[in-house]
C-alpha cells in the first residue's frame, strides 16, 4: 500500500471536521430521511424545479456528479458532501437512478415531464454541439446513447424513460408528475413535500431567449 504524501494527509483532514459538524447536525435533522429524487430527462423543467425547492427551503443540488470517468464509461462514487443536500436532479439521477435508489430506498419521486414534440425540439438546441468535457459526454451517451442530438435516439429514450418511470414507480406512495405544460405547479409541489406555497411565482428558469 502506497503511503500518503503531505499534501494528501492536509486534505483529508481538512475534511475531518466538517465532517464531523455534518454528522451531527444530521442526527438532529428531522428532514433527514426525507430525500427528493427527480427522476425527469434534461429539458423537461429540472432546473425550474430545483430553483422551486430552493424557495421553499429545501437544500437542492441540480446536476449532481456522484461518478468519475473510467475510460470511457463513468462509474458511480459517492462523496459525503452530497448527503447534505434534500433533492437531486437532471442528467446524473437518470443515468444512475438504481444506484440513487439503492441508497435512499424511501425517497419522495418527482417526475418531470414535457409534450414529446416540445421536448425533442429543445433538446435538438440544447444538443446540438458536443459537450464541453468527457464526463459530460460520457453522461450523455449513457442516457441518450449519441454524445449530440440525434431524433431517432432521443426519441426512442423519451418513450423508454417514460415506460420505466410507469413501471418502476407504479403504487409508489410518495410520486409525483409535473410536467412543463401544467398551469399550478406550486399547489400539488407544496402539499407534495409539506410546505406552505410561496407568495411567488413558479420560477421559469434556463428559458432561452429568442
Amino acid at each position: 500500500m502506497e503511503a500518503l504524501s503531505n499534501s494528501q494527509i492536509i486534505s483529508k483532514a481538512k475534511n475531518i471536521f466538517p465532517y464531523i459538524r455534518w454528522s451531527y447536525l444530521e442526527k438532529l435533522n428531522p428532514l433527514k430521511d426525507k430525500k427528493i429524487l427527480v427522476v425527469g430527462l434534461s429539458k423537461t423543467g429540472t432546473t425550474s424545479l430545483h430553483d422551486a425547492l430552493e424557495i421553499v427551503g429545501v437544500k437542492s443540488i441540480h446536476y449532481p456528479q456522484p461518478y468519475r470517468l473510467v475510460g470511457r464509461n463513468l462509474e458511480f462514487k459517492w462523496h459525503w458532501k452530497l448527503e447534505r443536500m434534500r433533492a437531486f436532479s437532471d442528467l446524473p439521477v437518470v443515468a444512475f437512478l438504481d444506484e440513487f435508489l439503492k441508497k435512499y430506498p424511501d425517497s419522495y419521486i418527482i417526475y418531470t415531464n414535457r409534450n414529446k414534440g416540445s421536448w425533442l425540439e429543445s433538446c435538438r438546441k440544447h444538443f446540438e454541439f458536443p459537450a464541453i468535457n468527457a464526463k459530460g459526454e460520457a453522461l450523455r451517451l449513457k442516457v441518450y446513447g449519441c454524445a449530440v442530438f440525434d431524433l431517432e435516439s432521443f426519441s426512442k429514450t423519451y418513450d423508454m424513460h417514460s415506460e420505466m418511470i410507469s413501471k418502476i414507480f407504479s403504487g409508489h406512495p410518495n410520486f409525483l408528475e409535473i410536467s412543463v405544460e401544467q398551469t399550478d405547479k406550486w399547489t400539488p409541489l407544496c402539499k407534495f413535500i409539506g410546505v406552505p406555497i410561496p407568495d411567488v411565482d413558479y420560477p421559469f428558469s434556463n428559458k432561452r431567449k429568442k
